[in-house]
């Protein structure tokens, strides 16, 4: 996969070309975590915020922030589809 443009721009391409495999990974990964170490999904996400909010550069927090945005329509437009 190729991806240019601006940080914006290289987290839509991301989030709309891989929206599927995003969505999966997420849930299979929630689903053994919570197996695993019994702490929901939810626990996970916050701890992601708290340490990407320190320790990333403004252009990945800007990627990140517009790859979910993104991945989270691409899945709305699909499931609007079946």
């Amino acid at each position: 996969m190729h991806l240019e443009g601006t940080p914006s721009d290289i987290g839509y391409q991301h989030g709309y070309l891989l929206a599927n495999d995003i969505d999966t990974s997420i849930q299979a990964v929630a689903y053994l975590l919570q197996h695993d170490t019994h702490r929901d999904w939810q626990f996970y996400r916050s701890a992601a915020k708290i340490f990407y909010g320190i320790n990333l550069t403004v252009s990945t927090k800007t990627r990140s922030m517009v790859l979910s945005r993104d991945c989270r329509q691409r899945v709305k437009i699909m499931t609007a589809s079946i």
